[in-house]
């Protein structure tokens, strides 16, 4: 499952990219679903809701407008999670990204899912583009 934003689903985003790989070194097919809204950082999804059962993944379109109803119980792997670009490294918003990220994952980690969560440590602004690690780094920048 991969909740997040614009970073996911551009440019045909991660999954494909993830369905790419496992394509390439002819795994079995990778099962996913996008949960993105550009834009959005953590606290605005509802990641409680994402885990229900019968919720996200209850069905899947497999041509020609047919649908096939999944089996029921845990249907992901992992939970793959994103913030927004800025979320993580701004003063006001910095705290946020790692309270809601460990709150997003204990919803992952009730159905056995693993949470992984991406921080995005590229930041960019009219004074200059770097690779803020550590993030303390970033404070020339914003």
């Amino acid at each position: 499952m991969w909740i997040g934003n614009s970073f996911f689903y551009y440019k045909n985003g991660m999954p494909a990219m993830l369905h790419g790989m496992a394509d390439a070194a002819q795994q079995p097919a990778v099962r996913g679903a996008m949960i993105t809204m550009g834009g959005s950082g953590f606290d605005w999804h509802d990641a409680v809701s994402f885990f229900r059962v019968d919720a996200v993944g209850r069905y899947s379109f497999v041509g020609d407008n047919v649908i096939q109803f999944n089996p029921q119980g845990r249907l992901y792997d992992s939970a793959v999670m994103i913030d927004c670009s800025q979320c993580q490294l701004h003063p006001q918003l910095r705290e946020s990204f790692w309270t809601t990220g460990w709150q997003h994952a204990a919803p992952a980690r009730a159905i056995a899912a693993h949470p992984i969560l991406i921080e995005r440590p590229v930041v960019g602004s009219p004074k200059g583009t770097a690779l803020c690690r550590p993030q303390e780094k970033v404070g020339a920048l914003i």
